[in-house]
C-alpha cells in the first residue's frame, strides 16, 4: 500500500526473465483476483483506496475476466467456505467494477445478489491495523481464522 500511495502502478505488467526468456507477468490486480483470503483482503484494501482506476482496456478485461471466473465457481455453491468466498467477493468486486467503469453481468451479478447471512466472513485486519494481532491464532499463513475485528460494515 505504501508504494501505491506514492505512485506505484498496480496495473504494471513487469517483464520477468525465466530460463533465458522474457515473460510478461500479470499485474498485481490480476494476481489478487482469486479466492485466497490473503489476496482478497489485499484487493479489498487496494480497492478501498481507489487504486483500480486508470487501467488499460486489455488489463481491465483480464481482471474482470478473472473475477467472472471466480463468480462462476461461487454461483450456486453452498456451505461455510463458499459463503466466505461470496462475502469476500461482495466486498471487493463492487469496488473494482465502480473504479473500472464496468457493469455487473452474468455470474458476477448473480454472486453480488446472493444473500450472505450476518456473521459470515471477515478479513484478518481491522481498519488501521497493518499487521495481525500478536497472538498464535492470528497468523496470516493460516486460512482458517477471520480476525479479531471484521470489515463487515456493521
Amino acid at each position: 500500500m505504501l508504494l501505491l500511495r506514492h505512485g506505484a502502478d498496480p496495473w504494471r505488467q513487469p517483464v520477468v526473465r525465466i530460463a533465458g526468456f522474457d515473460v510478461v507477468s500479470d499485474s498485481d490486480h490480476r494476481i489478487n483476483a482469486n479466492l485466497s483470503p490473503v489476496s482478497m483482503e489485499m484487493a479489498f484494501r487496494i480497492a478501498r483506496e481507489g487504486h483500480y482506476r486508470g487501467g488499460g482496456e486489455a488489463e481491465v478485461d483480464a481482471v474482470i475476466g478473472a473475477h467472472a471466473a471466480l463468480a462462476e465457481q461461487l454461483a450456486g455453491v453452498s456451505g461455510p467456505e463458499a459463503l466466505h468466498g461470496d462475502w469476500m467477493f461482495q466486498k471487493v468486486v463492487p469496488l473494482v467494477l465502480e473504479q473500472t467503469g464496468r457493469p455487473a453481468e452474468g455470474d458476477i451479478a448473480t454472486v453480488l445478489s446472493m444473500e450472505v447471512p450476518d456473521g459470515t466472513g471477515g478479513f484478518w485486519l481491522a481498519p488501521g491495523e497493518i499487521r495481525s494481532p500478536d497472538i498464535e491464532a492470528q497468523r496470516p499463513l493460516d486460512d482458517n481464522q477471520f480476525g479479531r475485528e471484521r470489515w463487515d460494515d456493521h
